[in-house]
């Protein structure tokens, strides 16, 4: 667990130098909003496989949505309110 969490941080932290160093060509950087897209719609795709797997997660869906909606609720109302 420690070492995946130092993982993360590692390649965050490599592909900030990597941006700050200005080695990238624009062709790249104008590219990075696309391939943004394609790994975070793949990360989603692979995260509901893994929901749709694990029973725990499936028989216990209404009371997660019903919790999430109040959550949201909440949050929008917070917000609207503070203004």
């Amino acid at each position: 667990m420690v070492f995946r969490i130092l993982l993360y941080v590692s390649l965050m932290f490599v592909g900030v130098l990597v941006g700050r160093s200005g080695k990238l060509s624009s062709k790249i950087l104008n590219k990075l909003d696309l391939i943004q897209l394609i790994c975070l719609l793949f990360l989603l795709f692979a995260m509901g496989i893994s929901m749709g797997t694990n029973e725990k997660v499936m028989s216990s869906f209404s009371t997660i949505g019903l919790k999430s909606a109040a959550f949201a609720v909440a949050v929008i109302s917070a917000k609207t309110w503070s203004r």
